[in-house]
């Protein structure tokens, strides 16, 4: 009864997540769920039903019990531990809509089922253990497991009823879609590669200045970006956050639920105790990252707000001094373009964005995550990009001529090859031996399906999906036109058909209606959402946000 949400839960979530987000743009005030706690008196509106404060801190409460007890991983904010609970008073509101009570004799048979069952992580505890070791320490109590347990089991009732409907498949639904998607097609496939024409491409000066000509836009040297910078080291914050998360009191039971709900199998080879101590230093690494992104936010704090006059230059003066009011100190980048890598730091995109998007006009960033922390950004200066003359990109410029001709010279040899390619199959000649012949690879697959994904020792230029789904709108023994491939161009024959046999059909098809069944429910539990958005009123919000 219970399975739909868990085979479902990666799609449904994210579909149930856009409708949150949106009433949580409508309905929260600044003040409200995000930063962790909620106003006195405040309520909240979702699908026509209004949840007052102890019922948002309720489900707040359920949030925290799914990921204590495994259910669920950690959130990773307060805004993601608001919309988790948004998602749960969702799902309440359809519960009463549609009728569904669960009493207490259906949430002891979830509580056995899903946390007490043999082999699950609290198999050999009772109820009141699990409450007392894993939900206590952490300030829960059996009541809010109790409560989760309840709520739980309905959402799964109420998106198992949903997707009933969907197992109505006939057997003659059945055994058609198998026979289509396990019929056998033989198939040959030839290549040719752009590179094999670079050595007959001729450098002609003119054609290479007029190359040049058409794609000056191209040759322009990039805009670029220098910006001054402090930078916050989550390694900094390994002892602080080590204490921190031994005084909580509940460090031992956190990395014992990761351990088990990870299983041995994610620690192959290691040892109880050093696969905890793994999981130990990645929850000490997590909280200093954490602490590492506080730090910069307080840093930035002390100067963003404040006035200054004279530009660029006194920004960078007034946040200099506030590094070195904490021990810290502000350094310089050299300037960069975009997508360009700054080797001297552990930054991405995320720092390269932010550079850009400053200004003297507003030359603070916030804080900017990295692989190694987090940095607060002030800017410096930008220098425009220019257009480069030939002579100081004439390396660059006859190389892409060479491989843009390369590229011509490749389609045409396959244009060509085509066309001969299906006359000789017309009049029964060999596909692989013209290819051959041409000087294109050629690979052959034996038997290719619909549910093909790979096929042992044969090397292809594109994905095996590509190739089947060429096949698939092709008639037997068709050459298909050239189709751009990774580095040149991809061309098929498709050979002899043959349907599955009795003995697959046998031995395939319980299995395929299974699957057929689940996919069948997906769609259902997916047009359901989707409604449920449309009669909310979501999509008018989505048009006209100032409602």
């Amino acid at each position: 009864m219970f399975g739909t949400i868990r085979r479902h839960s990666k799609w449904l979530w994210a579909i149930i997540i856009v409708v949150i987000i949106v009433s949580f743009v409508v309905f929260f005030t600044p003040s409200g769920l995000p930063g962790g706690g909620s106003p006195r008196g405040m309520s909240i509106e979702i699908d026509g039903r209004s949840f007052t404060q102890e019922q948002i801190n309720a489900a707040g409460r359920e949030v925290r019990v799914s990921a204590l007890i495994g259910l669920s991983r950690q959130p990773d904010s307060n805004e993601e531990a608001s919309q988790r609970a948004l998602e749960r008073l969702l799902l309440t509101a359809k519960l009463e809509q549609y009728g569904i009570a669960v009493g207490p004799e259906a949430t002891a048979a979830w509580i056995r089922d899903r946390i007490m069952r043999d082999n699950g992580p609290f198999a050999g505890l009772t109820f009141e253990q699990v409450a007392k070791q894993y939900l206590e320490p952490a300030g829960m109590s059996a009541g809010d497991l109790t409560s989760f347990a309840r709520n739980q089991a309905g959402f799964e009732l109420l998106l198992e009823s949903i997707g009933t409907a969907a197992g109505l498949i006939t057997p003659q639904e059945v055994e058609a879609a198998y026979r289509r998607d396990n019929e056998k097609l033989e198939v040959e496939v030839a290549f040719v590669t752009n590179s094999n024409y670079l050595a007959k491409v001729t450098l002609d000066q003119a054609e290479v200045m007029k190359f040049y000509s058409n794609r000056v836009a191209a040759y322009r040297s990039p805009d670029r970006v220098q910006v001054h910078y402090v930078r916050f080291a989550s390694s900094n914050n390994l002892a602080t956050a080590e204490a921190a998360l031994n005084a909580s009191g509940a460090f031992t039971s956190r990395i014992d639920q990761a351990y088990q709900q990870r299983g041995t199998n994610y620690y192959a080879g290691l040892a109880e105790a050093d696969a905890k101590g793994r999981i130990r230093q990645e929850m000490i690494d997590q909280e200093a990252f954490q602490s590492a992104k506080r730090k910069a936010y307080d840093f930035i704090n002390t100067y963003y707000e404040s006035p200054f006059e004279g530009g660029a230059a006194k920004a960078a003066e007034l946040m200099s001094a506030s590094a070195k009011a904490i021990g810290l100190e502000t350094k310089t980048t050299k300037p960069f373009a975009r997508d360009e890598r700054l080797e001297d730091l552990a930054t991405g995109p995320e720092f390269e964005n932010a550079a850009f998007e400053l200004k003297a006009e507003e030359p603070f960033s916030t804080a900017i995550s990295a692989a190694d922390g987090y940095y607060a950004l002030c800017f410096d200066q930008k220098i425009a990009g220019a257009s480069q003359p030939f002579d100081e990109v004439k390396v660059r410029v006859e190389k892409e001529y060479q491989e843009d001709r390369a590229r011509t010279l490749a389609r045409e040899a396959a244009d060509k090859f085509y066309l001969a390619a299906t006359n000789a199959v017309a009049s029964g000649q060999s596909f692989s031996a013209l290819a051959e012949l041409s000087g294109f690879k050629v690979s052959k697959i034996p038997a290719l399906t619909l549910r093909t994904t790979t096929v042992p020792g044969v090397t292809l230029p594109v994905d095996i999906r590509q190739i089947s789904a060429m096949a698939n709108n092709l008639e037997t023994n068709s050459v298909s036109r050239p189709q751009f491939a990774a580095d040149g161009l991809v061309m098929i024959r498709t050979g002899v058909r043959t349907a599955p046999t009795a003995e697959e059909m046998a031995s395939g098809l319980v299995e395929y209606r299974t699957s057929m069944r689940r996919a069948r429910e997906s769609e259902v539990l997916n047009d359901w959402i989707m409604k449920q958005m449309e009669l909310s009123g979501i999509q008018n919000v989505l048009r006209n946000p100032a409602q």
